[in-house]
């Protein structure tokens, strides 16, 4: 049965008959114009925001199928994030015009993943619509799966506030304030350390969280990741005038061997280099010294050896090319690390340790410091536990 409805225009006393088909036609083309119906576009393409959604910086959405967006606003520039099961898949910097930060249309090239046709931010807001393709809806899916990328191409910007976000759901007592104090990559990730502001005493300190928000409580993992970060202060301290201290290379390779483990060696390059080159050089100069030594015997012992003079030319042939080498050795080391630490020069081996003990006792200051802090705050976790839960 076909309802004919009747729509009374009283200034005109007319009657119009339409077909509900007609009407809700009409209604759809209206609503499409006003930006009220959720509007499908080619097959795959669904519309995840009609409306335009506005977030603030930094903040991330999560979309189907394992997708994360994020859009930063960080020193003076607009950035976004698209990530899938916690793996960059794309990221780029956003288009300024004046205060306002905008893209006409963000389509990532062929993949058809998302596509924001609107986007604008000022101040900490940031509106947009966002429109996302399904990968199980599309035809031939294998070709539209971007390239995944590594997580160190996380713009790191937008990866702080994700470890800040982390952070604050490990705050105790009155914690008011969280910042990050320091990061250092070892081990394939990279680690941040976390600092809690607290109006009680002791109860502030440090927590520290890896590069996917994983919060590291494992003691002896904290204490390499807090050496790692207090060498790498004391690195940067290093003034032009220390680093041409290095040149006495033998006292240098020995005081690091005797202050620094491997662990802390692999957190600093250049010293990493430095030491790993030095005392190969060291090995293989200690052990020609004393093989030469062994070819000078005495006279007196020549005399008693008849054969002790063929003996002796064969040695010192022998130890005057390994001389050769050591020097060829030594040449190319020097050539290495002249553009590392400044080597140039001779200088007073006092001044090398000198300079090397204000290294290790600054990052020894900064490292107790660092543990100090994460100590406390064990502490006051434990009292939570005990007294809150």
């Amino acid at each position: 049965m076909i309802i004919i409805m009747k729509i009374m225009i009283p200034s005109s006393k007319c009657v119009f008959k339409l077909h509900p088909l007609i009407l809700i036609t009409t209604v759809v083309i209206i609503c499409f114009f006003n930006g009220i119906l959720i509007v499908h576009g080619e097959i795959g393409d669904t519309l995840i925001n009609g409306e335009i959604k506005e977030i603030s910086s930094g903040s991330s959405l999560d979309l189907r199928e394992g997708y994360r967006l994020t859009i930063a606003i960080e020193n003076g520039s607009a950035s976004y994030l698209l990530s899938k099961d916690g793996l960059v898949v794309k990221h780029e910097k956003v288009k300024t015009g004046g205060d306002f930060y905008y893209f006409k249309k963000i389509n990532f090239d062929n993949y058809r993943i998302i596509s924001i046709p609107y986007f604008a931010a000022k101040g900490n807001k940031i509106q947009f619509r966002l429109y996302q393709y399904s990968e199980k809806e599309t035809e031939a899916v294998e070709t539209y799966i971007p390239r995944v990328l590594k997580k160190q191409d996380i713009p790191p910007g937008i990866l702080k506030n994700d470890i800040l976000k982390k952070a604050k759901g490990y705050r105790v007592l009155l914690d008011d304030n969280i910042s990050i104090v320091d990061s250092v990559s070892m081990e394939n990730d990279t680690y941040y350390v976390v600092s809690y502001s607290d109006p009680l005493p002791y109860a502030g300190g440090v927590e520290v969280f890896s590069a996917n928000g994983t919060r590291i409580s494992d003691e002896s993992g904290i204490e390499k990741i807090l050496t790692s970060v207090a060498w790498k202060e004391a690195t940067e301290r290093l003034n032009a005038s220390e680093k041409t201290y290095l040149n006495d290379i033998l006292n240098t390779s020995k005081i690091i061997d005797e202050n620094a483990s491997s662990a802390e060696l692999d957190n600093v390059p250049p010293v990493n280099l430095i030491f790993s080159e030095l005392n190969t050089w060291e090995k293989f100069s200690l052990s020609t010294v004393s093989e030469i030594s062994d070819a000078f015997p005495s006279v007196e012992q020549i005399r008693k050896n008849s054969n002790a003079g063929s003996q002796f030319q064969n040695k010192v042939s022998q130890k005057i090319s390994d001389f050769e080498v050591l020097r060829s050795r030594t040449i190319q080391m020097n050539a290495r690390l002249n553009p590392i630490s400044s080597i140039s020069g001779a200088k007073d081996g006092e001044q090398q340790i000198a300079m090397l003990s204000k290294f290790k006792n600054a990052a020894a200051r900064r490292k107790s410091e660092l543990k100090g802090l994460w100590g406390e705050r064990q502490k006051v976790e434990h009292f939570c536990k005990i007294f809150w839960c």
